[in-house]
Order: structure tokens, then sequence, then C-alpha cells
């Protein structure tokens, strides 16, 4: 809650579960796309609704979507800010 620094990461539905499905792929599990899509799809539904500590951004975090971002740029994205708060 005293974090200096705050982020909320997040990403659209589809690109995730393409994230996910390839890594998936990777470990040559056997699942598919749709099947990818509707468990985050869940998760999220119950991630947002839990009655204790829901997943929602607070007011005082960074939004970061990472939708069109690769795992380097989101990095050097956050570098950033810490960066120019800290006034390296």
């Amino acid at each position: 809650k005293d974090a200096m620094f705050k982020f909320y990461i997040t990403a659209n539905l589809k690109v995730r579960a393409k994230r996910r499905f390839d890594e998936f792929k990777k470990l040559k599990k056997k699942i598919s796309y749709s099947e990818v899509l509707k468990s985050l799809r869940k998760r999220d539904y119950f991630d947002k609704n839990r009655k204790y500590s829901p997943l929602k951004k607070t007011k005082d975090s960074i939004l970061i979507n990472t939708s069109k971002l690769s795992k380097k740029a989101c990095f050097l994205k956050i570098k950033k800010i810490m960066d120019s708060k800290l006034k390296y």
C-alpha cells in the first residue's frame, strides 16, 4: 500500500490467451487456443469479483497495457517511468 511505485499491468484478453497458448505449445502441452481463452476469461472474472482483494487498478497505480509491447519494451517503459521519478 505504501510502495513508491505501483503498476497495474494488463493486456487484451485475446493477446494474453495467444501468449499463454504459445507458451503451452513450447511445452508441448495439448490444449487448444479456445480452451486457453475460456480459462483466462473465467480466471479474470473470479479475480475481479472475489470478496477479498479483488483485482482492480487503484487510483495511485500506473496503468501499463502490454497488448502491443514485447517483454523488453514493457521493461523499458516501466524503467523510464521509475527513472523519471527518481531523477536518474
